[in-house]
């Protein structure tokens, strides 16, 4: 069996590509593959990250609570199930009447503590938002003993 794994970015490596988006890097790797070169020995490294925030509304009073009884509901939940599970000399329906009373409980509760944070914490606006991290560019390495291979086949297609 053959260890596949490449050494780690920055080891002994060369550039052979920069590129502005990702689908480029995976061409210039397949254009490379198509050529019979041991991608295995390919990286693709995104370069100049930067975090972008993308704002998809404002939490309210509403959404908080809705947020707090969902995270309480699934905590009661799990805590139900388990003590459902730990009393085995009860019944089956019993443990699911107590799974079934976490769920409710943790529910009203984490809607109570949802609301509380919110009256509390009000003065501040809330956004809600998805985080990514976006490279500015994208630089192709191939191990440094195999460099020449793929410079020569990224010549013979034109890709490079």
């Amino acid at each position: 069996m053959t260890d596949t794994t490449s050494p780690a970015v920055g080891t002994d490596s060369r550039v052979i590509a920069v590129v502005e988006s990702y689908p480029e890097a995976e061409e210039i790797v397949q254009t490379l593959a198509d050529g019979d070169f041991p991608i295995e020995k390919t990286r693709i490294v995104g370069e100049d990250l930067k975090m972008v925030q993308h704002v998809t509304g404002r939490l309210r009073l509403g959404g908080a609570i809705l947020r707090g009884a969902w995270a309480g509901a699934v905590a009661g939940l799990l805590i139900g199930w388990l003590f459902g599970m730990a009393n085995f000399w009860i019944p089956v329906i019993a443990g699911l009447l107590v799974t079934f009373y976490g769920l409710i409980a943790g529910g009203v509760i984490g809607a109570a503590v949802g609301w509380v944070y919110y009256a509390f914490t009000r003065q501040n606006r809330f956004l809600l938002t998805v985080s990514a991290l976006q490279p500015g560019r994208y630089e192709v390495l191939v191990d440094s003993d195999v460099a020449d291979q793929a410079f020569s086949i990224l010549a013979k297609k034109g890709a490079h």
